[in-house]
């Protein structure tokens, strides 16, 4: 699922948004993912772009694995998921 990055900000108390491209799915990701490239090229295949950074990963994981999607985080982070579609909030 791609998305569009809209970072405005940088540093520690930075918290990254990012949104579907369809506009109906949003996150809000701040912290860090130790295992991001890891899960990026299990979400893209060998052959896909790297991802430049954790924040990315968010909403293609959620798209790919659903609600047990930050299990598969190792890392420090707070992620919000605000799903339009299936009108909830997820929490992790």
């Amino acid at each position: 699922m791609p998305s569009a990055f809209e970072d405005g900000c940088s540093g520690a108390a930075c918290v990254n948004s990012r949104r579907s491209a369809d506009g109906a799915t949003f996150a809000l990701f701040n912290g860090e993912i130790y295992n991001f490239e890891a899960l990026g090229s299990e979400l893209r295949g060998a052959g896909g772009a790297p991802y430049a950074s954790d924040g990315e990963v968010v909403l293609e994981a959620y798209a790919a694995w659903g609600d047990e999607f930050a299990r598969r985080f190792d890392g420090e982070f707070a992620v919000v998921i605000v799903d339009l579609r299936r009108r909830r909030v997820l929490s992790a």
